[in-house]
């Protein structure tokens, strides 16, 4: 696949691509070493994504040849949501994911798609893109720094999952 063969462009997802998209994710997963704790994940992509409690936004990187341009393949995604700085009093934009299908990977694609979540907040006004990266992921970091990303020193990150806080819950 040569690359000037093909044009790269980033569109909002839609339901159709919601299968391709949970393939993707599963890549993803697979690549962190990390076990999936969820059911019903197609239909739990669609209602957060498209339902009445839609509450993340899911972009998808495509690459398709200029001779054919009904036809295309999914490279990639981006999911995010809003979250609310209350030292800027302005909304940020929180990455879930991006990623890249292996075979895509330095090509310029993931940088393009984190990019597009920069341009929206940028927009929208918004304070900034923020995400986490695996410390381990040492290519992930590098990129991100290319970007002029970096750490946000003094802060521990903390997750309070149903198992851990159902208890209590109970006897409050």
């Amino acid at each position: 696949m040569q690359a000037n063969e093909y044009s790269f462009f980033i569109k909002p997802a839609t339901i159709e691509d919601l299968p391709i998209v949970y393939k993707q994710i599963l890549e993803l997963v697979e690549y962190q070493n990390y076990t999936p704790k969820y059911k019903e994940p197609i239909q739990n992509l669609e209602k957060y994504a498209f339902g009445k409690d839609k509450i993340i936004h899911i972009y998808c990187g495509w690459l398709v040849p200029f001779d054919n341009p009904k036809e295309g393949v999914i490279v990639g995604y981006t999911i995010h949501f809003l979250n609310f700085s209350t030292f800027y009093l302005r909304p940020g934009i929180y990455l879930e994911d991006i990623y890249v299908k292996d075979e895509y990977r330095g090509c310029g694609y993931g940088k393009k798609m984190l990019l597009n979540l920069c341009k929206i907040a940028k927009e929208n006004n918004y304070t900034y893109v923020e995400l986490q990266v695996l410390e381990s992921n040492k290519s992930s970091i590098q990129f991100y720094e290319l970007l002029k990303g970096k750490p946000v020193n003094g802060w521990i990150q903390y997750r309070l999952e149903n198992d851990g806080f159902e208890k209590y819950l109970k006897d409050n």
